[in-house]
């Protein structure tokens, strides 16, 4: 762990601007981001009945801490940073919506408030989190609360993307859930293939990979660059 941390100090942290620039112009090309911030104007003017919230949703205090945690995780370079930032925000949501009661909610609670605070967030730098964290995130930190609360944004931000007025939403779309499938396909070959390449050592001992337990990053950081893959994981 140490020595993945360390090389994510050397090796991210120089680049996580250039590969948010990548990613920035890759969905503004696509027209992805213009996409969902223009759903997110349409949402705007849905009550939370046809958002489909039947808790209690944060007041303006609350959203203020929500979005300072979504800024923080916004300009860490460490993935797995970013998910605590994440964790932390939906904390409070949670927080917002039993507020004196107590009272538990579940998944099905959860989906309609997070696209709530959603409608007034910014969603290009939302967006190009999540693809960052389930991009660069190794397999094994995928799963539990982190990898839950990850997967469901990304399930509310396609929602967003896909919104149709009178459409309520309680739990993530059957097309989001294909995404998802898809994109853990794509993560488990990526991975088996880093960790057969991480076993070739030329003879001449001019080659040699290390696999440093960041899966994620194989094919995408060079020296210097960052090459995306066609099949990224998208809103659309």
């Amino acid at each position: 762990a140490s020595i993945e941390k360390a090389l994510q100090k050397c090796i991210l942290k120089p680049l996580r601007d250039h590969i948010y620039s990548c990613l920035l112009d890759f969905h503004t090309k696509d027209g992805s981001l213009k996409k969902l911030r223009d759903k997110q104007l349409v949402l705007q003017n849905q009550s939370l009945a046809e958002l489909g919230v039947s808790a209690r949703v944060p007041d303006a205090a609350s959203l203020e801490k929500i979005q300072q945690r979504f800024n923080t995780m916004h300009t860490l370079y460490s993935p797995w940073k970013k998910v605590m930032q994440l964790l932390k925000a939906c904390k409070l949501i949670y927080e917002a919506m039993s507020g004196s009661s107590g009272k538990p909610y579940g998944a099905d609670d959860f989906l309609p408030v997070l696209t709530y605070v959603l409608t007034s967030s910014n969603l290009t730098n939302l967006s190009l989190d999540v693809e960052y964290m389930m991009e660069l995130l190794d397999q094994t930190q995928l799963h539990g609360e982190g990898g839950y609360y990850l997967t469901t944004m990304f399930g509310a931000l396609y929602h967003i993307s896909n919104f149709q007025p009178r459409q309520l939403i309680r739990q993530m779309s059957d097309d989001a859930k294909s995404s998802i499938r898809q994109w853990r396909t794509r993560r488990t070959i990526h991975h088996n293939q880093s960790r057969r390449r991480s076993a070739q050592v030329d003879k001449t001992g001019k080659y040699r990979q290390q696999n440093w337990g960041g899966g994620a990053m194989v094919g995408m950081i060079g020296i210097g660059e960052v090459h995306l893959q066609h099949q990224q994981l998208t809103f659309m």
